[in-house]
């Protein structure tokens, strides 16, 4: 029970420390607030100050400009004062009125009065306070002051003769700014319109028979000639000028000096919430400016803060108090729960064991799941690796044998035309097996960057060659555009950027029936490239964008147009393993915009392989016969193999298993082995170590093998090959990797006997033109050159001269022949 009151006790206690806290931070933090908003107040009404002081100074700098007007003609004529003075009036409603009046002395009046009748003012006379005439008898003051000019909007204005100096304030004000060389001014009582009476403000401007204006005293009132007069409403002039920037909530009142009796405008507020004066000079008089604000002024100060700190710590105060409250009223009744809750956990304990039990069973269960998980994994793993296998081993046959077909030019055009569609579609099925097998390496997380040094430009071309038959079979435009001219040699994965824009322009050519399709690579700083590809095809629905990059997905119009629904998915990953982001922006029937930004730095030419590797006979650096050694299970890869390298002058030899070419090497010893690395009996790994052991300098030997998965690759490469190439074969990739391993040099080839009896002095052939021969001769479609031949030979002397040229070519196959032919010969502007 003691320990239960000192628990009450404590909780009362820092309840009210907490009200206590809470109420001295709502007052502290409400004052800071306060003095926020009134250091608000006290900016804003010094910004307005400063808003009317500038105005005013131009109001002052209006009227004088009066003087400066006179001073400047030499003389003081009503015309140009009126000129002057009537648009100011009209811009500014605050004025009354510009009256101009000369100076005359007492024994000078008479003579006064007659030049003005002279002048055109018969009745011209001198009129005292209320407009009333005198006698001239009767005016005895020593100076005059008559009006002689006035443009006064007010009613029962002062006529002209209109003798200033009659009201003794005014006269003072007109002594005062004679005597000071600067403004001075009065203020008056005035009836408006409406009869209501507004305070008026009277300025006088001196004017001098000198300027500068005398610097003493006596100087001064000898040269004085006369006063220029403006008449201000005080009100409009308060209300033009700054009431306009006047924030809500805020009230101003102006007083004549700081005498507060003396009040120009406003009303006093009888409880503003806060008050700030400030001080202005107009005319050489000073107003005192009263500032005053209530809450409405910017809302008020910000109360949110302090109610929320007073709040939350009153809330925090609560909330503990009623937590060492619950902990004192909960004490007791914990100490009575105790035995019953012993006797419960010793029940508990029992179901716990069971449930320990059943976890480790659930456990148990789980990793055997995740071992046959495992298992599948690598089931998988090794069907898709014996797939491939089995797959790429005849196609290297079907591509192998094509490939070397193709390339014989004493084969009839249709013969050409087959073996070109069965390379075609290999080349598709082959496609298809690497997508199958680059999807499962992204699966797995097994993709890897392989960078090498290539020309960026000669990619692009390549691409655009491939592309543009199929944008052409479809009456589509394809433009592709590089980053500039010459070689571009940068250093990147070079496979994967050409995979990528193949697929990307594939499928843009795919699903665009009518328009253009385009590739554009553009350099945004050294070493980075955008790459764009766009089209005006049907682009694609909202929701199968959501959906694009999913291996698999295919809109149901897309399924018409075929595909396996890989190459999106490959893309994507293979951008961002090269460090890009590939990004698509589509609207349907508008088209579609894939880009993508590569950091591609500059390269080494060192690193490029050849172009001419697979053009002529391959020889040592002294000139001696490259001799490889073959060495495959399967009969086709062997013969296709021999028959590349014995195109490029290679002598070769073949061997079917390991032990046959261990034998082999024991009689002459090859430059180069090409090991398949899949054999039965001896494999490839095998064979290799058996030949280091004997031959431990042999050390160029190229693993060769349909299995072709990157982990399979790299073992290979561990296992003591130099370099791998894939079934199947491509030409190209066995020679140049015999290039770069025997660092070949290729001997000068006999010039072409059909290319040099061509001759071109006076031919031109247009950009168009040039594109088409070039992708077709590129391609070997000889019914494409054909057709160019004849539509050349009906477009005028030139065009026939260009055909005649190049049907020579065409008719013996020679495509190289007229690529050659086509370098020399100039562009022309036609089409």
């Amino acid at each position: 029970m003691d320990h239960l009151k000192s628990l009450s006790l404590q909780a009362v206690g820092i309840f009210v420390a907490g009200v206590v806290l809470s109420v001295f931070a709502f007052d502290y933090s409400w004052k800071q607030k306060q003095s926020a908003w009134v250091e608000q107040l006290r900016q804003e009404a010094l910004e307005d100050t400063l808003i009317l002081v500038g105005k005013l100074e131009v109001a002052e700098r209006e009227m004088l400009g009066i003087l400066s007007m006179f001073r400047s003609t030499g003389r003081v004529e009503e015309g140009a004062f009126q000129t002057y003075v009537f648009p100011l009036l009209n811009r500014n409603d605050f004025i009354d009125g510009f009256q101009w009046a000369p100076m005359v002395q007492h024994d000078q009046l008479d003579e006064f009065i007659q030049k003005m009748k002279s002048e055109g003012r018969p009745r011209f006379r001198i009129l005292q306070k209320g407009n009333r005439a005198v006698p001239n008898a009767e005016l005895n003051d020593e100076e005059y002051f008559p009006l002689l000019f006035t443009l006064d909007k007010r009613s029962g204005q002062d006529e002209i003769g209109f003798n200033l100096s009659s009201d003794p304030q005014a006269q003072q004000a007109i002594y005062d700014a004679r005597d000071s060389g600067f403004l001075s001014s009065m203020e008056t009582m005035e009836a408006d319109e409406s009869g209501d009476k507004k305070i008026r403000i009277h300025v006088y401007a001196p004017f001098y028979d000198h300027y500068p204006i005398p610097e003493f005293l006596a100087e001064r009132r000898a040269n004085f000639l006369g006063v220029i007069h403006g008449i201000y409403h005080v009100e409009k002039m308060v209300r033009d000028m700054v009431a306009p920037y006047m924030h809500k909530g805020m009230n101003l009142v102006v007083y004549k000096g700081f005498d507060q009796d003396r009040k120009l405008f406003g009303r006093l507020w009888e409880n503003p919430k806060t008050e700030f004066q400030t001080p202005v000079n107009f005319a050489n008089s000073r107003w005192l400016l009263v500032w005053q604000a209530d809450y409405n002024f910017l809302g008020g100060p910000d109360l949110s803060v302090p109610f929320w700190l007073g709040g939350s710590l009153f809330g925090g105060a609560f909330l503990l108090a009623v937590i060492f409250q619950m902990l004192a009223s909960r004490t007791r009744h914990v100490e009575n729960l105790v035995n019953i809750r012993t006797g419960e956990l010793t029940e508990a304990n029992l179901h716990l064991t069971e449930e320990v039990s059943a976890r480790e069973k659930a456990e148990m269960d789980l990793l055997a799941a995740k071992d046959e998980a495992e298992v599948a994994n690598r089931a998988k793993s090794v069907f898709l690796a014996n797939m491939s296998h089995e797959i790429r081993t005849p196609m290297n046959a079907i591509l192998g044998y094509s490939q070397i077909m193709i390339r014989r030019r004493d084969l009839p055009t249709w013969m050409k035309k087959n073996i070109s569609n069965i390379l075609s579609s290999g080349n598709h099925l082959l496609q298809i097996i690497n997508d199958i097998l680059d999807i499962s390496k992204i699966e797995a997380g097994k993709m890897e960057v392989h960078k090498v040094d290539f020309d960026l430009n000669r990619l692009l071309q390549e691409i655009d060659w491939m592309i543009s038959p199929k944008a052409r079979e479809k009456q589509l435009s394809l433009s592709v555009s590089s980053p500039g001219e010459g070689n571009r040699i940068v250093f990147g994965d070079e496979l994967k950027l050409r995979q990528t824009l193949i697929n990307l322009l594939d499928n843009a050519v795919k699903f665009t029936d009518q328009g253009w399709v385009s590739l554009s690579v553009t350099e945004r700083a050294e070493g980075w490239y955008h790459f764009k590809i766009e089209d005006t095809g049907r682009g694609m629905t909202a929701d199968f964008a959501e959906r694009l990059y999913r291996p698999f997905q295919q809109e149901t119009e897309r399924l018409k147009r075929g595909g396996t629904g890989l190459g999106l998915a490959i893309s994507k990953k293979q951008v961002e393993l090269m460090g890009g982001d590939l990004k698509c922006d589509s609207t349907q029937e508008e088209g579609s915009r894939f880009a993508f930004t590569l950091q591609l730095p500059p390269g080494s030419e060192e690193g490029l392989i050849s172009s001419d590797a697979s053009e002529g006979n391959l020889r040592k650096q002294n000139g001696d016969t490259i001799h490889a050694l073959i060495v495959d299970d399967d009969p086709m890869s062997r013969e296709i193999l021999e028959s590349i390298l014995n195109g490029a002058g290679v002598a070769t030899r073949t061997a079917a298993d390991g032990m046959e070419a261990l034998a082999m090497i024991d009689s002459a010893i090859p430059d180069l082995v090409f090991m398949d690395m899949r054999m039965p009996a001896m494999n490839g790994a095998d064979t290799i170590r058996a030949i280091r052991m004997k031959y431990s300098g042999m050390k160029n030997i190229i693993g060769i093998s349909a299995s072709a998965l990157d982990d399979e690759r790299l073992h290979y490469l561990s296992q003591g090959c130099r370099e791998f190439i894939p079934k199947p074969f491509g030409v190209d990739d066995v020679l140049s990797c015999v290039s770069r391993i025997m660092r070949v040099t290729t001997p000068p080839k006999p010039r072409d006997a059909l290319a040099d009896k061509v001759e071109a002095p006076a031919l031109s052939i247009s950009d168009s033109w040039r594109k088409r021969i070039v992708n077709a001769a590129g391609m070997h479609n000889m019914t494409e050159l054909k057709q160019c031949c004849n539509e050349l030979a009906s477009q005028g002397a030139n065009g026939k001269a260009l055909s005649a040229a190049l049907e020579l070519l065409v008719s013996n196959y020679d495509t190289k022949g007229i690529l050659k032919l086509l370098q020399t010969i100039p562009e022309s502007n036609e089409r």
